[in-house]
């Protein structure tokens, strides 16, 4: 499990890449590479900041994610060195950042368990990956 690195003060994504990459790096330290597995995640991560006050983070649906991730307002960065896309935008909650594994970021961890050699992926929460992710996942696995 490469994942849960949530952090309610600093903001911090589920599975920034790098530490990711420490984590497979400790891990291959005592566990030999055709035995590891990189678990990944499909989640986002939100905090909505209302009055000068950060509520702790959220894990919002992946279905809801999306369809908010195309409306109006809603600004895109891609978040180095999380290697992750950053969204912000603001309703009457309040402001709200977000950070989503996507296709692209799960491409950075796929790549990261092919550089290690890993003997394979698993992925967790099945019902939360879109279309563009198994394609995605379809094409390394061949």
């Amino acid at each position: 499990m490469a994942y849960d690195f949530t952090h309610n003060e600093s903001k911090l994504p589920s599975a920034p890449l790098p530490l990711v990459n420490d984590v497979v790096q400790t891990a291959l330290a005592s566990v030999p590479k055709e035995k590891l597995v990189l678990g990944i995640s499909k989640q986002a991560n939100q905090w909505i900041t209302s009055n000068g006050l950060t509520a702790a983070p959220l894990s919002p649906a992946i279905t809801e994610v999306e369809k908010r991730l195309v409306m109006p307002g809603v600004t895109q960065t891609w978040m180095l060195p999380y290697f992750l896309n950053k969204y912000t935008f603001t309703d009457a909650r309040g402001s709200h950042e977000l950070y989503y594994e996507d296709t692209q970021s799960m491409a950075k961890k796929l790549w990261l368990a092919k550089f290690y050699d890993l003997k394979g992926v698993s992925l967790w929460f099945m019902g939360s990956y879109t279309a563009a992710d198994w394609e995605l996942i379809g094409q390394e696995a061949s």
